[in-house]
């Protein structure tokens, strides 16, 4: 492990901690506490997000659409299982029959937005949080924020 990697690692660390603890936002929503196992899967991690693929918008939304695990139709943007305004109606109603199709659309739509790499949001979401069962924009959204950040204080190199 390198010593740039580490101090670019423990100085994001230290930045999410006070983000998370302040409650601040960043592209709407709450920034959510952010750990990453080990150093290997940081490598991996960063291979993906490094990883130069100009991916449309239109082509991201098919691609999600494709592979969205089913939690993604489940769970509102901020990771509540049926949360959200098409699962919760304000009267107390049964909710509609395609509120999972509706809350998945909503989903990816947001996701969509977010200033990010549509190449790495797109594999995080299907690699890393359907199995982790931590589907959510905000997560993938705080995820994507800590690794713009231990990587913007990184030196850059030309192989990366």
């Amino acid at each position: 492990m390198s010593g740039e990697f580490l101090a670019a690692y423990v100085a994001a660390v230290k930045a999410n901690d006070r983000m998370y603890r302040h409650g601040e936002s960043l592209n709407g929503f709450k920034i959510t506490k952010v750990v990453i196992k080990d150093y290997k899967t940081f490598k991996k991690y960063q291979e993906e997000w490094c990883h130069r693929v100009v991916m449309p918008r239109a082509e991201f939304v098919a691609k999600f659409r494709d592979q969205a695990c089913p939690e993604w139709s489940k769970k509102d943007e901020f990771g509540e299982l049926y949360g959200g305004q098409y699962w919760c109606t304000p009267d107390g109603s049964d909710p509609s029959p395609d509120a999972g199709e509706k809350t998945k659309d909503r989903n990816i739509s947001l996701a969509a937005d977010l200033p990010f790499s549509n190449h790495f949001k797109l594999w995080f979401a299907h690699e890393v949080l359907c199995p982790c069962k931590t589907e959510s924009v905000q997560v993938l959204n705080a995820f994507c924020a800590f690794m713009a950040d231990v990587l913007s204080r990184m030196p850059s190199t030309d192989d990366e």
